[in-house]
């Protein structure tokens, strides 16, 4: 989905610092303008003012989709496009993109219905690589997915607008398929009071409006709404508690070097004191055999099981899903609940887990995926 909004410079940055499940924050350039033809195409793009948008020299990635319009071939529209704003800020292709150290600045034309309109992606990157997670194991889940099954949990961020006038479903919280630890860090990230994109570049780069000081600001800003940050960019005597008697999490693998990667990367995003990591299977973790710390409230089990494509494939899943389920149930007594990703709904659904519900589809690794939630 895409929302829309009207924003200050500072706005944007936030959203850059704050959003945990949005994929890309687009910088709309003019409005909306009918193109039925290349020539008309090239002289309304060349009318919108780049000079004042862009910083020269950078390279240009320029990506168009086209729907249902005249202009059909999108890699010409792109060639097009990329064209006219090169010639606009008085540069050539081959003199920008020579020097690979250039800014690059990526440009999304979409025509639909002969109605173009062409934005600037405020990142370089995907908002979901959050800058921490450089080790990986096989069929790691994306770090906006993991955010998002957390939510729709009921795991609630620390700085989350109501979090004062609400009690937290879950106070403990397991992920016992932890690969690279994404579900763990991100969920130990939310209970800290992290922003989510703490780590990442200055946004706008190759642009008149990125501003690294201004990008500090807002950082340091929202490190005050909260428990204080780890990034050392922002501040260097800002550290985390090193116990947290409120809020356990746990994370295991029977893999060694996915809790190894899991345990790194976690140090990488400032929350390794929060996270107990271990080696073992499924059934063999402690909370699952009795052994769950003494701290009240509910347990969460959040996780991303295998889904027999590159993890365990060719394997009949169905006793692993259904061991899962097994355990979680045995954890009743403790207001256990479940969030489980999926890509086969079937499959969750026949793991036994009590009162799972569909909460979002969305896509990951070219395959649609759903997050199964327990009902509360």
């Amino acid at each position: 989905g895409v929302l829309t909004s009207t924003s200050s410079l500072t706005k944007v940055l936030e959203c850059h610092l704050c959003l945990g499940t949005a994929s890309h924050v687009l910088l709309r350039c003019g409005g909306p303008f009918k193109a039925r033809g290349f020539p008309e195409l090239e002289r309304k793009v060349a009318r919108i003012p780049w000079r004042k948008l862009l910083k020269p020299p950078l390279i240009l990635d320029v990506r168009a989709t086209c729907t249902k319009s005249k202009l059909y071939h999108s890699d010409a529209v792109a060639d097009r496009v990329k064209k006219e704003i090169y010639k606009s800020i008085g540069m050539s292709e081959k003199e920008c993109e020579d020097d690979k150290k250039n800014d690059t600045v990526h440009v999304v034309v979409r025509l639909r219905h002969d109605v173009v309109q062409i934005s600037v992606d405020t990142s370089s990157a995907p908002l979901h690589q959050r800058g921490y997670r450089l080790q990986t194991t096989k069929a790691p889940l994306r770090e906006d997915l993991a955010y998002g099954l957390l939510l729709s949990s009921g795991w609630t961020p620390l700085h989350h607008e109501k979090q004062s006038e609400m009690t937290p479903p879950y106070t403990k919280l397991l992920d016992p398929f932890c690969g690279s630890g994404t579900i763990a860090i991100e969920a130990a990230a939310m209970v800290a009071g992290l922003q989510p994109g703490r780590l990442r570049p200055s946004p706008l780069r190759g642009t008149r409006l990125s501003s690294a000081r201004m990008w500090r600001d807002v950082r340091r800003c929202w490190s005050k709404k909260g428990p204080q940050q780890t990034n050392a960019d922002i501040d260097d005597d800002i550290k985390l508690e090193d116990d947290d008697e409120d809020i356990l999490i746990a994370a295991s693998d029977r893999d060694r070097g996915a809790v190894d990667a899991a345990k790194a990367n976690a140090e990488r995003a400032g929350v390794d004191k929060l996270i107990h990591f271990t080696v073992g299977a499924v059934a063999s973790h402690a909370w699952f055999n009795g052994d769950l710390p003494s701290a009240s409230g509910s347990v969460l089990v959040a996780t991303n099981p295998p889904y027999g494509r590159r993890v365990s494939p060719n394997k009949d899943l169905l006793p692993l899903y259904q061991t899962l389920g097994e355990k979680i149930n045995n954890l009743d007594d403790c207001g256990a609940g479940a969030a489980v990703m999926s890509q086969k709904v079937n499959l969750a659904r026949q793991s036994g887990i009590s009162s799972l519900e569909a909460a979002f589809t969305s896509k990951h690794g070219g395959l649609s995926v759903t997050a199964m939630v327990t009902k509360r």
